[in-house]
């Protein structure tokens, strides 16, 4: 409220403020308001697995269109994908890196390298990263490739380009994180939503420790 005072000071006597200053000012503060907001995931024995997923991955694709400074979609797929490796394999088994570290470093295999396999994770697949996948097979890897729903025919057609289609594998990100979800289970219904909270759990304690922007965790309903 001071802040909001010392403003409508700024603008002078209030018979001559700016109305259109005004109104400005408070839709920034509500698009603040929203941008920090968490991410929903709704936990819904009524809703498939897949289904809520797919509302999350909605509601980060939507925040990138509308705050394009912040890579929502992409840097949600890698630590989804990063705290389901923690979970099948341990915590302290698998490299975390933060999203933006993840574009720049030449060093790595790929985001996430596991025994022999090389995933990547992506939001858009490009030749680039079929070019990764040719170099993970030269060196003995076996690149896995974990995209959106959507982009799965896109990945298809340049691994059948790059004419490595049938040495890599390519899975969509809902198909990924639901059937392990389910096993985890042990396909109870009781146990969907503990199993679940334990990967949100996991994914906002890699976001607290990798990212900068509290926004990107995941508060369940």
């Amino acid at each position: 409220m001071e802040v909001y005072v010392k403003f409508l000071n700024e603008l002078g006597p209030l018979g001559s403020a700016d109305l259109d200053e005004l109104q400005k000012y408070w839709v920034l503060k509500i698009e603040e308001y929203f941008a920090a907001q968490p991410l929903k995931l709704h936990v819904d024995v009524a809703m498939s697995v897949r289904s809520a997923i797919r509302q999350l991955l909605e509601q980060a694709r939507k925040r990138q269109k509308d705050y394009p400074g912040v890579r929502f979609e992409a840097t949600l797929l890698q630590h989804l994908v990063g705290a389901k490796l923690d979970w099948v394999l341990g915590a302290g088994n698998v490299a975390h890196h933060s999203s933006a570290e993840a574009d720049r470093a030449e060093g790595r295999a790929g985001d996430f390298c596991v025994s022999d396999v090389a995933i990547h994770v992506t939001t858009a697949p490009a030749e680039k990263l079929l070019q990764k996948c040719a170099a993970n097979l030269a060196a003995g890897l076996r690149p896995l490739v974990i995209t959106l729903p959507s982009k799965i025919a896109v990945a298809d057609s340049l691994a059948e380009n790059a004419g490595i289609q049938s040495r890599i594998d390519i899975l969509d990100i809902e198909q990924f994180l639901t059937a392990n979800l389910y096993e985890r289970a042990l396909f109870k219904a009781q146990n969907h939503r503990p199993t679940t909270q334990a990967l949100v759990d996991r994914y906002n304690h890699l976001i607290g420790e990798h990212e900068t922007e509290a926004s990107l965790k995941i508060e369940t309903h």
